[in-house]
């Protein structure tokens, strides 16, 4: 659906606004990895990259997963994909433990420095389509509307 058609009417429908978001982060996804493409690697890995920046050395799975809010799953694939190619690795503290850190290779490094800056000027490019007041009123709409989810959710009034 294009988004000139979703904006036509005067009101926006939840169901709208829920099409109008996903859209927006398509289009910023397909950007990013249009900018990315020459890493090797796609969107879903940058925050992966730029959030081990901060662990110098190495985190948990669960940490990141947490951190991230990603589930389990897609973070071990994340992170194959990303050890794959050499730009994590698994480190373990004691060889009879299960438990390991994901640590960045040099050059995952570099990589994740890199992502970092074109990630940083996509949303500061996109950031600049609009005015501080309007900034701040998106942020506070958006704030708004995961506040009242979570209320729901809290309740269980929140089904599928």
């Amino acid at each position: 659906m294009n988004l000139l058609v979703i904006l036509r009417g005067d009101f926006m429908n939840f169901d709208q606004i829920l099409i109008f978001t996903r859209k927006i982060r398509e289009e910023m996804m397909k950007k990013c990895n249009y900018l990315i493409k020459h890493l090797n690697i796609s969107c879903k890995h940058t925050s992966v990259l730029i959030a081990l920046l901060d662990y110098e050395s190495g985190c948990s799975m669960s940490v990141l997963s947490e951190n991230l809010d990603v589930d389990n799953a897609l973070m071990t694939r994340n992170i194959q994909e990303l050890e794959y190619i050499g730009y994590v690795y698994r480190d373990r503290n004691d060889l009879k433990s299960r438990k390991y850190n994901i640590c960045l290779t040099e050059k995952g490094k570099e990589i994740a420095l890199e992502v970092k800056q074109i990630t940083t000027h996509l949303l500061n490019n996109m950031s600049e389509l609009f005015t501080e007041t309007e900034l701040i009123i998106l942020k506070d709409a958006m704030n708004i509307v995961f506040q009242k989810y979570e209320e729901q959710n809290k309740k269980g009034n929140v089904s599928c």
